[in-house]
């Protein structure tokens, strides 16, 4: 009876042979090409045809929605990377919307990333030109001078004057406006 039963449970456990599936081919994962000891670095400037991404290495990150950094962001948050060929932005937005994966990989000895599922990103360490770049810098005038900073700072120093009630100068935030003026 045991040797029937033993049969009988061979025979409903073996697989027939039209349910025998082939193994499904193997996956090349691009990610290999980096070395995982020596993790690329991931801080400095992303930019894709029409985004841009400044990660910086507190753990914050901005995202531009073209190549024009001095415009204001349209995301701000912080990241975290969990391995060489992966790291995570997380927006502060509220309400809180999900995180999102980052995949790098090499393209031509340059490290590329999908950081918003439309479009490719490339890394350099320094940020992409763009037209507020020829407004950096110290300008003078009759009017005084005036310094802006690529924080988007500025200084005004007014000319000399020998009257005490002259305004000495002045500080604040300067942007490029959509109307190709400074503000």
């Amino acid at each position: 009876m045991s040797t029937f039963l033993l049969t009988l449970l061979f025979l409903t456990w073996a697989p027939d042979d039209d349910l025998v599936h082939e193994a499904p081919a193997p996956v090349v994962v691009t990610t290999l090409q980096m070395d995982p000891e020596k993790p690329r670095d991931i801080v400095g400037w992303w930019h894709g045809k029409n985004g841009l991404v400044k990660v910086t290495d507190d753990g914050r990150y901005r995202r531009w929605k073209d190549l024009d950094r001095f415009s204001r962001p349209v995301e701000v948050g912080r990241w975290h990377r969990e391995n060489h060929a992966v790291f995570w932005l997380e927006p502060y937005a509220l309400p809180k919307t999900p995180r999102q994966r980052a995949a790098l990989w090499l393209e031509d000895d340059a490290l590329m990333a999908d950081l918003d599922r439309q479009e490719t990103y490339r890394f350099q360490k320094t940020a992409p030109s763009c037209p507020a770049d020829d407004l950096v810098g110290r300008w003078a005038g009759a009017g005084g001078t005036l310094e802006l900073r690529g924080d988007l700072s500025y200084h005004w120093t007014a000319p000399a004057s020998d009257r005490i009630a002259d305004l000495g100068g002045q500080r604040g935030r300067w942007r490029f406006g959509l109307d190709d003026r400074l503000h």
